[in-house]
């Protein structure tokens, strides 16, 4: 059987855990591939992180994978799962200033 692997590639998630140097598991991490930009990536993000990014997508309307094309269009010199985490950082902290009142 044949595997379109441009599909495969771009949906695949896997699950993990991180140890420090002492050995001890730190957290699990959730890997999930993605072609960007005709380039292939693997994040890694812990599972509360991939539900605000999922979250983030719904709001804005747009699929997972074109919010993670967005943030990498922005990122800069920064890593794809550093610039998903400045960037869930800067969404949350917008909407929450626009909650807050002024005091």
């Amino acid at each position: 059987m044949a595997v379109d692997k441009k599909s495969f590639f771009s949906s695949t998630a896997e699950t993990f855990e991180t140890a420090n140097d002492t050995g001890e598991v730190d957290g699990r991490l959730v890997r999930r591939h993605y072609r960007l930009l005709d380039r292939r990536t693997s994040i890694s993000l812990n599972p509360e992180e991939w539900e605000m990014l999922e979250t983030v997508a719904q709001r804005e309307n747009i699929s997972l994978k074109a919010l993670i094309g967005k943030i990498d269009e922005q990122r800069g010199e920064n890593s794809v799962p550093s610039a998903v985490r400045i960037h869930l950082l800067a969404y949350w902290r917008q909407l929450a200033d626009r909650h807050t009142p002024d005091t």
